[in-house]
């Protein structure tokens, strides 16, 4: 049986292929993408990145497998980043770009509040 692991980050995707039997990585993937920065303190990213990141590197993991190896794929494991915010409208489509849990562009009102 193999596994598939993925990991959106904040600095990219990766997805890894794993034989728990053989104890081995079988395949691998990574997607890498930036932070919009520009203002001090300022980390955002576009969550369609997270999207296509994901699917890059999911396809670059089971690109390189042989069908049966594929269908031996049993199960597959999420991550994601830590503390973003992703705002959505009535329609639940992303309004702007998702503050991150590193962006410190509030820090001094944050300061405020104690």
């Amino acid at each position: 049986m193999l596994y598939l692991g993925v990991d959106i980050g904040t600095q990219g995707a990766k997805a890894v292929v794993f034989d728990l039997k053989a104890k081995r990585v079988v395949a691998r993937g990574a997607k890498q993408y930036g932070l919009l920065t520009g203002r001090p303190g300022l980390a955002e990213q576009d969550p369609k990145d997270w999207i296509s990141g994901g699917r890059s590197a999911i396809q670059d993991a089971v690109s390189g497998l042989q069908d049966e190896e594929r269908e031996r794929i049993c199960a597959i494991g999420v991550s994601g980043q830590q503390h973003g915010l992703v705002v959505l409208d009535e329609n639940k489509e992303v309004v702007r770009p998702a503050k991150l849990w590193c962006d410190t562009e509030s820090s001094r009102e944050a300061e405020e509040l104690g």
